[in-house]
């Protein structure tokens, strides 16, 4: 598949870095898209890829922000993952649970 294809054996957010001068930002920023516009230059990892859909059903995205030990999403300070999108993962996660899915 092209998700395959595209990210192979990675996890999505395992290349991403975001383009930021200084030391790391303690936490991601709220949003990456606003309106229909990406408002920033460099987008977390879910937001820049116009392809990927945070959905229930979506179980093997989910998998990716998902700590195998412990079950639980990692930080978004690990993922890069924007505030926005991270709460969507978690209501996301929980539904899946819900509906047997995960």
């Amino acid at each position: 598949s092209a998700f395959k294809r595209c990210y192979k054996n990675d996890m999505i957010w395992t290349h991403y870095r975001r383009n930021y001068k200084g030391p790391a930002p303690l936490t991601t920023r709220a949003t990456c898209v606003r309106g229909e516009y990406t408002a920033t230059g460099s987008p977390c990892p879910v937001c820049r890829d116009e392809y990927l859909v945070v959905d229930y059903r979506n179980v093997k995205l989910i998998e990716h922000f998902t700590n195998p030990e412990t079950g639980e999403l990692y930080e978004t300070k690990r993922t890069g993952v924007c505030q926005k999108q991270q709460k969507k993962l978690q209501f996301e996660k929980f539904k899946a649970m819900e509906y047997g899915v995960f």
